[in-house]
């Protein structure tokens, strides 16, 4: 019989876990699940990035199917499998959910392993302006202040013909309004509803994501169908066509902009980082 399959990362239970977080500056934990076929690509694509900094980061693996986890993964937002979740110093920074390329993957850890480095207290770079957060590192600025906005319970408008960009948009896509997050199930119900919008899944290719933008008034029904079946929202709608709009039903959950009162902003959905 053969035995089940399991990543090749530390096995880690709820006490091990906590004890490694506390011990090492930069901990990447995998959250997996023995009947999810994708932490199969993304146990190797992570043995790569493993094999890169195992001197300098702890690698650990996490059975989401174990009880003990459950609160932790929950508290992790660990929405769907598989997950990375990455730690600096005992505190989580990031959790990217889906599968990525080996490429990003090593980014982010050279991106903890940079932010383990700066002496504490010191959490952000000054962007070429000279102020926290602008210049080069304009985007998490304008990111910031979209939070202080929402914070004070204040609508943000989006211009027309705008196409907001989602933190957590998956790279596959192609340029557009229409896009994944790379958390779908791979059930295959939005591919059967745009097949020729949305990329086919199979051994090559496990991720749900836009191979081509809708264009026809077919095309774009095809693409809000797709939108309308997926049964996690992985499939969005970024841009700001009214009739694709209420098409979506103006829905919150899908849109990054709705329309209120006559006018576009942002919606609770439309994501920010940090």
């Amino acid at each position: 019989m053969q035995p089940e399959w399991r990543p090749s990362s530390i096995a880690l239970d709820h006490f091990a876990r906590d004890e490694a977080i506390a011990r090492h500056p930069v901990v990447v934990l995998h959250a997996w699940a023995v009947w999810n076929q994708v932490d199969r690509p993304c146990e190797e694509r992570l043995r790569g990035v493993r094999e890169a900094f195992a001197d300098r980061v702890f690698f650990g693996a996490i059975d989401a199917d174990d009880p003990e986890q459950g609160v932790f993964l929950r508290s992790c937002a660990v929405g769907n499998l598989p997950a990375i979740v990455g730690f600096v110093r005992g505190e989580r920074v990031e959790t990217i959910v889906g599968l990525r390329p080996m490429e990003d993957l090593r980014a982010k850890v050279e991106g903890w392993l940079e932010r383990a480095s700066r002496p504490p207290g010191c959490r952000a770079r000054v962007g070429r302006s000279g102020r926290r957060g602008e210049g080069r590192h304009s985007m998490f600025g304008w990111f910031r202040r979209y939070r202080e906005r929402r914070a004070a319970g204040e609508a943000v408008e989006v211009e027309p013909g705008t196409i907001h960009q989602h933190p957590e948009r998956c790279p596959l896509n192609v340029p557009g309004p229409f896009y994944t997050t790379g958390q779908c199930l791979a059930c295959e119900s939005p591919e059967f509803e745009a097949p020729d919008l949305l990329a086919p899944l199979n051994d090559e290719n496990i991720t749900t994501h836009f191979l081509k933008q809708p264009e026809t008034a077919e095309e774009i029904e095809r693409a809000c169908r797709a939108i309308g079946v997926c049964c996690v929202n992985d499939l969005r709608y970024g841009g700001t066509d009214r009739a694709i709009l209420d098409r979506l039903g103006n829905d919150e959950e899908t849109c990054d902009v709705v329309q209120r009162d006559g006018r576009l902003i942002l919606s609770k959905s439309a994501g920010t980082t940090g």
